[in-house]
C-alpha cells in the first residue's frame, strides 16, 4: 500500500479540532443552565433521544472527515495480475518468388492463410507484429493485440520485385554486364529465374542483348542459356576463367576443378571451399561483386594463382572406391564373427 499524496493525511488533524470545538460547545451549554421547577415540563420540551443517539451525528461527521482525508491522499496498491508478456513477430516474404504455384494456390496465398489461422488462434494471448521483406524489411504492423488490424494488413499483401529476383537481380546483372565488357559471360538460367528476369525487365527496363533463344537480357557479351544438363554445366565450369554463383554445390565443383569462384552471398555452408579451395564469399553488394570479379580477371591475365588452389583432403574423385572398401571391411568383420567367409 502506498499514497500518491501522503501530505493530504494532515487533513486528519481536523478531526481532533472538531472534537475539541464540540467539547467546548457542550461545556458552555452546561454553564448556561436554566433552573425549572417541573421535571415533567422539561421532559415534554426535550425530544426523546437517548445519549448514544445524540452522538451519532458527531460520529458520522468524524468518519466523513477521515474518509475525505484518506481519499485525498490517494492510496494505491500494487496487485499482481496474470498476463502474457510474450511478443511474436511474423516475417513474410513478399518477393516475386511467392507467386510460384508449387504450393496451392500459390505461395503468398498459402502464407497468408497460415498466418491468419495462427493469429486467430492467439487471440487474447501474446502481442503479434507483422514484418514483410523483399529488397528491404518493413514493419507492416508493430506488436499489437488487435487481431482485426493484423488480419486487415495480411489481406493487403502484394508481391514485389524487391529481392534478388527483382531489383536486386537487375543490379547484379548490371555489375555482371560490366564484367562482360572484358570477357564473355554465359548465364545458364533456371526457368523460374528466366521468367522473373523477364518480368523485372518489363517493369524496370534493361538494355537489349542477344541470347541463345533470341530474347533480350542485359548487354553485349552476356548470354543467357536455357538450363543446362549436369555434364554440360560441369563442362562450362571447367573451361571458365571465373564462376559467379550462390549455389553450395557449385562452390564444391569449382574447388574440385580449380576454377576461381565468387559466392554472391553473405555466408557459405561450405567453408572448406574458402579455407582450402578457390571460393571467395563476396557478400550481396553488386559493386563488391564487380570489384572481386575484376581482381580475379586481373590475376588470370597475369597468370597469378589464387590465394588457395589446393583440393581439400579426400577430394580426389575416389569416394566410391573408398565406400566399397569400407563396406567390404564391415561385411568381412560381421562374417568373421559369425564364423563365415567374406567376399574375395
Amino acid at each position: 500500500m502506498s499514497l500518491s499524496w501522503p501530505w493530504a493525511l494532515l487533513a486528519l488533524l481536523v478531526i481532533p479540532l472538531v472534537s475539541a470545538v464540540w467539547w467546548l460547545t457542550r461545556r458552555r451549554r452546561r454553564r448556561a443552565v436554566v433552573r425549572v421547577s417541573s421535571i415533567a415540563l422539561v421532559r415534554t420540551a426535550v425530544p426523546g433521544r437517548s445519549r448514544w443517539q445524540r452522538r451519532i451525528p458527531a460520529v458520522l461527521l468524524m468518519l466523513g472527515l477521515a474518509v475525505l482525508a484518506i481519499g485525498t491522499a490517494r492510496p494505491q496498491a500494487t496487485v499482481p495480475v496474470a498476463s502474457s508478456s510474450a511478443t511474436i513477430m511474423l516475417a513474410l516474404d513478399v518477393s516475386g518468388s511467392m507467386c510460384s504455384t508449387d504450393v496451392k494456390p500459390n505461395r503468398i496465398t498459402a502464407a497468408e492463410q497460415a498466418a491468419s489461422a495462427f493469429i486467430r488462434s492467439q487471440a487474447g494471448g501474446p502481442r503479434i507484429g507483422l514484418v514483410t521483406f523483399a529488397g528491404t524489411a518493413v514493419v507492416l504492423v508493430p506488436p499489437t493485440a488487435d487481431t482485426k488490424q493484423l488480419l486487415t494488413a495480411l489481406g493487403g499483401l502484394t508481391t514485389s520485385f524487391g529481392t534478388a529476383i527483382g531489383e536486386g537481380i537487375l543490379t547484379s546483372l548490371d555489375a555482371i554486364a560490366q564484367v562482360a565488357q572484358r570477357i564473355p559471360v554465359v548465364f545458364p538460367a533456371h526457368p523460374r529465374t528466366a521468367r522473373n528476369i523477364e518480368a523485372a525487365r518489363k517493369e524496370v527496363g534493361l538494355r537489349a542483348v542477344k541470347t541463345w533463344e533470341g530474347g533480350e537480357i542485359a548487354g553485349p557479351g552476356l548470354w543467357m542459356l536455357p538450363a543446362a544438363s549436369y555434364l554440360d554445366f560441369l563442362d562450362l565450369i571447367q573451361h571458365a576463367v571465373l564462376v559467379i554463383t550462390d549455389s553450395g554445390g557449385v562452390q564444391e565443383e569449382t574447388t574440385f576443378l580449380g576454377v576461381p569462384c565468387l559466392t554472391y552471398r553473405a555466408t557459405t555452408e561450405r567453408p572448406v571451399t574458402v579455407s582450402m579451395g578457390t571460393n571467395r564469399v563476396v557478400g550481396c553488394d553488386p559493386q563488391h561483386l564487380l570489384l572481386n570479379a575484376l581482381e580475379v580477371l586481373q590475376e588470370a591475365r597475369h597468370g597469378e594463382p589464387g590465394s588457395a588452389t589446393s583440393r581439400p583432403p579426400l577430394w580426389d574423385g575416389r569416394t566410391a572406391s573408398r565406400i566399397v572398401q569400407i563396406l567390404k571391411e564391415v561385411w568381412q568383420g560381421d562374417l568373421a564373427c559369425a564364423g563365415g567367409r567374406g567376399p574375395r
